[in-house]
């Protein structure tokens, strides 16, 4: 996809995809920490809760580009149509949705390693959470 047209995306899908590929990331670096199952698992869900998602994007703020900042602007603004999961308040439900996004339009841009860098960080922070 060419950039004009990933940004016409809407912002819940670019967080679509970009919940999967933020899922498949934190998957594939646990499993490298960690083999039992049950620990990969708790470890998963731990870094993959939207309050852990927020977390990480108040922690990458400063290295984004304005171009990203207004990307993750526009998935926090947007209103889904079903309430915050329970283990998170709105605001940080709506933190989550924006760095879904970012990844989304990141991995849809085919800009792997500005990707890869952006899980340096937040995987560099995981213990804060």
């Amino acid at each position: 996809m060419e950039e004009k047209d990933i940004l016409a995306l809407h912002p819940l899908q670019l967080a679509y995809i970009g919940d999967a590929v933020y899922d498949l990331y934190v998957k594939k670096h646990v499993m490298e920490k960690c083999m039992k199952l049950k620990a990969v698992h708790q470890c998963t869900t731990k870094l993959v809760r939207a309050s852990s998602q927020a977390k990480f994007i108040e922690i990458l703020k400063p290295y984004l580009t304005e171009e990203e900042e207004d990307i993750v602007r526009r998935g926090r603004n947007v209103h889904a149509r079903h309430d915050a999961p329970r283990s998170a308040t709105c605001a940080e439900y709506s933190m989550s949705t924006g760095l879904e996004a970012l990844i989304g339009f990141l991995h849809l841009s085919g800009n792997h390693s500005r990707t890869d860098a952006v899980f340096d960080i937040i995987f560099a922070h995981e213990s804060e959470v």
